[in-house]
């Protein structure tokens, strides 16, 4: 801001002439600041001047530094001086620091040539001399001015004779004079502009720490584009990512067969692109030395890409391959400085590739993988057919980026949030459980495995028209079986676990075609009475449902700490795909004339819970359980899916069925045994009880 320069000269000047490192100034301004979304007042007739004190203090080091310095003092005021007058005014007379009056006050008139270069009048120069009258008494000792007219920067200084002579004031002004032109140099000079807490999203930095920031990042000053908190699913990966550092929890792996014409050039390209586009992609994340952890964009940084012609391997490439998938999961990602996405391609026969797209969940979440497959292939399309013009509305050039995410969860109301979840989890303190046939070991390697039931399409249409006749999603109808099963291994009526959510507040412009991590887990309840019918129950699930929507950004961390059951209140996750990543690649191909196909060959992901239940949609439903082998057996595993199919089966047939039937349906001889138990291991009285 050219305001930064002419006060940050002004104080070298000042304190040249008077020999103090600290001035005191009056600030004069135009006052029609855009307080307010709905009102406009840029062309409003009337008086709006703002005045307000500042205290220009050089700091020391070297020209830099004091522009800095200069320019965070003037952010910190509030709302560029507006209001300073009112409060003034309404002050008691022991709050001295309202009757603060400096002798020296400031005014940048702006660009003066701006409205008369192509309009019906012509800027002439008019003598201020008698611009005022001579009986006014001046406010101030020096009233200085500042702007730009027929292209050349003009100061003017107006002073009180009765106080200072014509040559005390030619001195200040070349003092003036003298201060700027030396920073002018100073600022050409520079290769790259470098921010300071003020430009970023969090700015709550000062200098110090945002040098030492990163210093600490190995991040240099020109790279800088922005800083903000995390998100609190983006807290909750942190966390496990440094207390289990060997753990491949988070980390996305998709392997991909391509067949056709592909540009290997064109392709690392539409990569590189996408990087340039979306700030998530360039991100960092730093826990060192912050009182908070903190995400930091880079200005530039490009994708993690490796290109390996296996047509002349010695050995299969599918041996190749999976030795190399396995290395990288291993290899993970360091989340304070590496790229936290890369991209293998493999050429394994004259039109046919083999890829790898690995990335740390942190980033983003499965809403964002069509989105960043359909900009790829958007971009490919138009390098291939020579239509480089790529900032077309088509390519969203204003892309919503995830610091808007950021700053309205800075802004929302949590306490209303908190309340809410302390009233939906008021007196449940059960962790809601399945039999377990071992303990995590910290350090030690997850072994994930799958088990799970598939719906033909007869029986997904048939679960679609149960659904729709109860007023409810399929996803609840889903959960609340989930609910009820769970109620019947843990033998009560009120069980939680917990459910992913989209987490994209609705009230966020163009939320849906933001890249980031917006996915939350939150708890959901439900109190199974025995009594209860299904269509009851599901439709009391439903609800809560909706209830909820409003407060699905809220950290988990958070509803856990004020939760009875604290850290327990979660066992493990359901997960419902709405969009089935698979699925969705088959259709983002249709949109485009590219000579390559690309089909999803396999997915590895993986929590840090033990167990999650995913859903996935489709013609046919698939239901996974997905468990760690360290933990649960697969026959109870391999049980637990066919339950799940066989309640579905049942609630399709007979919504009414009370919650005390679904449960007897499920129960045989061997299973009544292996219940009784599990619920004598999680139910043990102390013997001094």
């Amino acid at each position: 801001d050219i305001n930064d320069i002419l006060l940050t000269s002004l104080a070298s000047a000042m304190k040249r002439w008077h020999g103090e490192n600290r001035t005191p100034i009056m600030l004069e301004g135009h006052g029609r600041e855009a307080l307010f979304e709905d009102s406009d007042i840029s062309r409003t007739v009337g008086w709006f001047t703002s005045e307000y004190p500042v205290i220009l203090e050089l700091s020391p080091g070297d020209v830099a530094d004091q522009i800095k310095s200069v320019k965070e003092m003037l952010r910190q005021v509030p709302n560029n001086g507006i209001g300073y007058g009112i409060l003034k005014y309404l002050t008691t007379a022991e709050q001295v620091s309202f009757h603060l009056r400096p002798q020296v006050c400031f005014n940048y008139l702006g660009q003066m040539d701006d409205d008369a270069e192509n309009g019906l009048f012509e800027l002439v120069d008019v003598s201020d001399e008698h611009s005022v009258s001579h009986e006014l008494t001046r406010s101030y000792d020096f009233e200085i001015e500042a702007m730009v007219m027929q292209r050349q920067f003009r100061l003017v200084i107006y002073y009180n004779k009765k106080h200072h002579t014509t040559e005390t004031v030619e001195t200040l002004l070349s003092y003036c004079k003298t201060e700027l032109l030396e920073i002018i140099a100073h600022c050409q000079a520079r290769g790259t502009t470098e921010l300071t807490p003020a430009d970023l999203t969090y700015s709550d930095l000062g200098l110090k720490d945002l040098d030492e920031l990163l210093v600490t990042g190995g991040i240099e000053k020109g790279n800088l584009k922005d800083i903000y908190p995390l998100s609190p699913m983006q807290e909750g990966m942190l966390f496990h990512r440094l207390y289990e550092s060997e753990s491949v929890a988070y980390f996305e792996q998709f392997s991909f067969s391509m067949r056709g014409d592909l540009n290997i050039t064109l392709f690392e390209d539409g990569w590189n692109e996408l990087f340039r586009r979306y700030d998530i992609l360039r991100t960092i994340f730093m826990h060192k030395g912050t009182d908070r952890p903190l995400q930091v964009v880079l200005k530039e940084r490009k994708i993690d890409f490796i290109f390996k012609d296996l047509r002349t391997l010695n050995e299969a490439p599918e041996t190749y391959i999976e030795r190399f998938k396995k290395q990288d999961r291993e290899r993970g990602f360091e989340l304070s400085s590496d790229v936290l996405m890369r991209v293998t391609v493999f050429q394994v026969g004259e039109t046919a590739y083999k890829a790898v797209w690995s990335y740390h969940h942190i980033l983003i979440d499965g809403w964002c993988l069509g989105i960043l497959v359909r900009d790829l292939l958007d971009c490919y399309q138009a390098m291939k057919t020579g239509n480089r013009k790529l900032e077309t509305e088509n390519w969203k050039l204003e892309l919503a980026q995830y610091s808007t995410y950021i700053r309205w969860l800075e802004s929302a109301d949590k306490k209303a949030s908190g309340r809410y979840w302390a009233d939906y989890l008021a007196g449940y303190e059960l962790t809601a459980t399945l039999p377990k046939a071992g303990e995590k070991i910290k350090g030690q390697r997850e072994a994930s495995k799958i088990v799970g039931c598939q719906l033909d399409e007869d029986k997904t249409n048939q679960l679609q028209q149960l659904a729709t006749a109860c007023q409810v999603t399929v996803n609840t109808v889903i959960q609340t079986v989930w609910g009820v099963l769970l109620s019947h291994y843990n033998g009560a009526e009120d069980v939680v676990f917990g459910a992913a959510v989209s987490g994209r507040p609705t009230d966020i412009p163009d939320v849906e075609e933001m890249l980031g991590l917006f996915l939350n887990t939150v708890p959901v309840r439900v109190q199974a009475d025995g009594m209860q019918r299904f269509d009851e129950l599901v439709k009391k699930v439903q609800a809560d449902s909706l209830a909820g929507e409003p407060h699905h950004y809220y950290s988990l961390a958070e509803i856990q700490t004020a939760s009875e059951a604290k850290q327990d209140l979660l066992d493990h996750v359901f997960i419902f795909q709405n969009f089935p990543f698979s699925e969705e690649l088959h259709n983002i191909q249709k949109e485009f004339n590219i000579d390559f196909s690309i089909d999803v060959s396999e997915i590895f992901e993986q929590t840090n819970y033990d167990l999650s239940i995913e859903v996935n949609p489709g013609k046919e439903m698939g239901i996974d359980l997905r468990y760690n082998t360290l933990v649960f057996q697969e026959k109870l595993m391999t049980t637990i899916a066919e339950q799940v199919a066989q309640m579905i089966d049942g609630v399709i047939r007979r919504p009414d069925m009370t919650i005390s039937e679904i449960k007897a349906s499920l129960v045989s001889e061997a299973e009544k045994e292996e219940h009784a138990d599990f619920l004598n291991a999680t139910m043990t009285i102390d013997d001094d009880f």
